[in-house]
């Protein structure tokens, strides 16, 4: 069996032998007396991102002079060796984590703060000079699962106070194998309708904080999402990276106060999320939340 690189193999059995055997009667007249056991995958625990300067353009550039340090569950603090792109991945274990990006000869910096738990971890990009921003008293978690009792339906305006454009909510057994290996709760995710961008918004304002993201189809694994969101018609932040069909990346946002996310597949496969977590201004006290009534 081969096991992509960012897959591990929990069960040891990567290599087994079967002998079919003659049966008349049988499905292709064949039967094993010995059938393969099965195999147990899990994603490879991972974290990453990019650091980066707004240059005067507006666009953000690689960093020049930067560190980054990396806190774990364990509590010991390491160093995160940055590409020249100012992009990172190192390996990760379950637990909080907290980053901190300083330029040379500085004591102050840029910290973020997430949790991996059963999936990699994509982190939207550290822009330095720009403040940290906490997150909101209040999370929202979109989960899909109370849109529709139907198996599928395109996501109303409204939802978690929002506004909806190509993005559906779908059980993820009626999508098929890629969707179900995507779900992060439940069985509901929304899916991008026909592939083309999906945009969320709000004329008021709302945080994205992240979201568990997947492509729905196996041929369309390693599609590029893109996600984009802005303020008032002005980009402020854009990051990309690689979807699967066997699980999903979670995507740690720390997007306030915009107004529009645009997610875009660069081939138009359908993508599916779930899980998102958005803060809305006016919410009351911290909790989570479903999607509305059925």
């Amino acid at each position: 069996m081969h096991v992509r690189p960012e897959w591990v193999l929990t069960t040891g059995n990567a290599s087994q032998r079967t002998t079919l055997e003659e049966l008349p009667g049988a499905p292709a007249d064949l039967v094993s007396r010995n059938p393969p056991r099965p195999f147990g995958l899990a994603p490879r625990l991972v974290f990453g991102g990019r650091v980066g300067v707004r240059g005067h353009a507006g666009a953000v550039e690689p960093p020049e002079g930067v560190s980054l340090s990396a806190r774990g569950p364990g509590g010991e603090a390491v160093d995160v060796p940055l590409a020249p792109g100012g992009t990172f991945e190192i390996p990760a274990e379950p637990g909080p984590w907290k980053l901190i990006a300083r330029k040379a000869g500085s004591d102050s910096g840029v910290e973020r703060e997430f949790v991996v738990r059963d999936a990699p971890v994509r982190l939207s990009t550290i822009v330095l000079g720009e403040t940290s921003v906490k997150p909101p008293g209040r999370r929202t978690t979109i989960d899909f699962e109370s849109i529709t009792g139907t198996p599928m339906a395109k996501i109303p305006s409204g939802v978690a106070r929002l506004d909806w454009f190509y993005l559906n909510a779908i059980d993820a057994v009626t999508g098929g194998d890629a969707y179900t290996n995507n779900v992060t709760s439940g069985r509901y995710v929304g899916y991008g309708s026909s592939g083309h961008p999906a945009t969320i918004s709000r004329a008021g304002g709302f945080d994205f904080l992240g979201a568990s993201f997947g492509v729905g189809s196996r041929e369309g694994e390693g599609e590029t999402l893109r996600i984009q969101a802005f303020r008032e018609d002005a980009a402020v932040a854009e990051d990309e990276f690689r979807l699967a069909s066997l699980g999903p990346v979670r995507f740690d946002a720390a997007f306030h106060r915009i107004d529009r996310l645009v997610l875009t597949t660069r081939h138009y496969w359908q993508l599916v999320v779930d899980d998102m977590e958005v803060g809305v201004p006016g919410d009351g006290p911290a909790s989570a939340a479903s999607t509305g009534p059925r």
